[in-house]
């Protein structure tokens, strides 16, 4: 689903943000396949203790710039979500519904 503007800035990363994870603080990329076999990758960051609070004060802001850009474009969004679900309704088989959603992506 593509709401308004989809560029996007190049998500940081740690270092970029100023917090220098040690070896063991460091995030990895894993790749995942969903049940039709379509693979997505994640990232996992693995934190050690002495790090939690700046990990946590990251989440804080990140979250915080996430909730600013969902409210600068609530209208878009908000279309975008009624558009989808007038496609839907009446339409009660998942498999159905399913299909919709994906083809929205």
């Amino acid at each position: 689903m593509r709401c308004g503007n989809t560029r996007q800035p190049p998500r940081r990363t740690h270092e970029q943000k100023g917090i220098k994870p040690e070896k063991s603080e460091a995030s990895s990329i894993s790749s995942f396949e969903d049940h039709d076999g379509k693979s997505t990758d994640y990232q996992i960051d693995t934190v050690t203790e002495r790090y939690f609070p700046q990990f946590l004060k990251m989440i804080e802001q990140e979250q915080a710039e996430t909730a600013r850009r969902m409210n600068d474009n609530q209208g878009t969004i908000r279309r975008s979500a009624d558009r989808i679900l007038g496609k839907l309704r009446g339409i009660g088989e998942p498999g159905v519904v399913r299909y919709i959603m994906e083809s929205q992506e």
